[in-house]
């Protein structure tokens, strides 16, 4: 996404494959698998849902970032170009002065562009004050002329880039591997007691399971240490499967 949207790529393909994950994730839990019980059925179906809510709550914001991205990308075709030229323009007619003003403007435009940092926008809309000032003093109707529209372009990427910027942060925001490690949970559980363990496990072989796999100190296995306040938590999250 963040390649697309400096032009690194032309392509979002890569955005679009927890989509297809969750279609296939669907097509594959059409049938729970029999060692779930009803309980566990439920909380599978209930992951499921939440995780496809998630990612198409994804996939709109990916839509409107790349129309975001269009728009942004055509100013950043047109900036460069015609503030050079108009620089050069000026430059040609002894104005040396809004010369270096509309390519210090255009430098910062840039620069602006490729951070995050707001704090650059007030001071281009202060410099878009002198560059309009100068349009009204100009001599030059093609100068006026180039000097405005150049200005409207400006102010659009100051609207349209912090727009982008933050629809990327909401994608960024969006807990789809949370979703996914939920899912999984469904499966790769486990009872605090060994007498919970027992039943689960007649139940499993009851119901035509043929191997049982069954995690010792899970909380280790996952990154925890046996004794943080974190790891209690899993002995009631997962279940032998």
């Amino acid at each position: 996404m963040l390649r697309a949207r400096y032009k690194l790529s032309t392509s979002y393909e890569p955005v679009l494959t927890s989509y297809r994950r969750v279609e296939e994730l669907e097509l594959v839990l059409a049938s729970p698998p029999r060692f779930l019980d009803g309980p566990a059925q439920r909380r599978l179906a209930d992951a499921v849902d939440a995780y496809r809510a998630a990612v198409t709550e994804k996939q709109k914001l990916i839509e409107s970032v790349k129309y975001g991205s269009a728009d942004l990308n055509e100013l950043l075709e047109y900036l460069p170009g015609a503030g050079t030229a108009l620089a050069r323009a000026a430059s040609d007619r002894g104005d040396h002065v809004l010369a270096e003003r509309v390519n210090n403007t255009l430098q910062l435009v840039l620069l602006y562009n490729m951070t995050s940092d707001e704090g650059h926008a007030p001071v281009i809309s202060a410099r878009l004050e002198l560059l309009a000032a100068d349009a009204e003093r100009s001599d030059s109707a093609p100068i006026r002329r180039r000097l405005r529209t150049l200005i409207t372009n400006i102010h659009r990427l100051l609207k349209v880039k912090p727009s982008v910027d933050g629809l990327l942060a909401s994608i960024f925001r969006q807990p789809i591997i949370e979703h996914e490690n939920e899912v999984a949970r469904v499966y790769y559980a486990g009872y605090a007691s060994a007498e919970e363990s027992n039943r689960r496990f007649r139940y499993l072989l009851d119901q035509g399971q043929t191997g049982i796999s069954v995690a010792f100190d899970l909380p280790t296995q996952i990154g925890y240490d046996a004794d943080a306040p974190e790891a209690m938590r899993f002995s009631a999250l997962y279940m032998p499967a």
